[in-house]
């Protein structure tokens, strides 16, 4: 199983491919949807620092959030992050950006390439670069096997066996205090909605995102299209932009 990095097509018919991300094209076709998937966290109420009315105020101001440390950190350790996640789990792993739009829906996504398990390959899993939760077991001379529950990696990996196609790569990083929180075998709202939002403008049906926290610690989520929630997605979308739409008038 290979991926064509050339090749920028997705899987739905509607989405349209605009630019690699990272450009100064990247930067203006943004403000140029009513909403990219991060914004779409935001009205799902999923981003615990942002709501939903200081995103109509930062549209409505045409105002691009100021790149920060950990922003700036998070973008240059994508492709290490990519590849260490590769070589952790035994996946294939591809670290592209690049932006999609829906025109029917105005929403943007961002994605951050594809990972894929070739098991004919012989590129066999490293678990010595993962933790879990801890055990009970206790002892000085115990390993990380034994001090780790590391199952959820093995569990992971045969879900991704079993979807048996290629996945959305969605990359994160983030502080020993706020990840020290996510649980090992369920993805974080916030990150549960952005891959929502890419996974409706790019019609793929699963992703996997891998969070670094911390520097040291690896956790990895695969998860699959929600109709359901892409659905509630659209909806909210639609009700976003007609507020925007009736308050552009109003300033006018």
């Amino acid at each position: 199983m290979s991926i064509d990095i050339k090749s920028t097509a997705v899987p739905e018919a509607n989405a349209r491919y605009v630019c690699e991300a990272s450009s100064d094209q990247w930067l203006a076709m943004r403000k140029q949807v009513a909403v990219t998937a991060s914004d779409v966290a935001v009205l799902m109420d999923a981003n615990p620092y942002q709501k939903a009315d200081t995103l109509v105020e930062r549209k409505l101001a045409d105002f691009e959030l100021q790149q920060n440390a950990p922003m700036w950190w998070g973008s240059w350790m994508e492709g290490p992050v990519a590849d260490a996640t590769g070589v952790a789990l035994g996946l294939h792993t591809l670290n592209v950006q690049r932006f999609y739009v829906r025109d029917d829906l105005s929403i943007g996504a961002t994605t951050d390439g594809y990972a894929w398990l070739d098991r004919e390959s012989g590129f066999e899993p490293d678990l010595a670069a993962v933790r879990g939760p801890k055990t009970e077991q206790k002892g000085y001379d115990l390993g990380d096997d034994k001090l780790f529950d590391k199952s959820w990696a093995t569990d992971l990996l045969q879900c991704i066996e079993a979807h048996g196609k290629p996945l959305l790569l969605e990359v994160k990083t983030t502080a020993q205090f706020v990840g020290q929180k996510y649980n090992y075998r369920e993805c974080p709202p916030l990150y549960f909605a952005q891959v929502q939002a890419q996974m409706l403008v790019t019609g793929w049906h699963a992703a996997l995102v891998t969070c670094l926290v911390g520097g040291r610690d690896l956790k990895c989520w695969m998860v699959e299209a929600d109709i359901d929630y892409q659905h509630d997605i659209i909806e909210r979308v639609a009700g976003f932009r007609a507020e925007l739409e009736t308050l552009r008038k109003e300033l006018c």
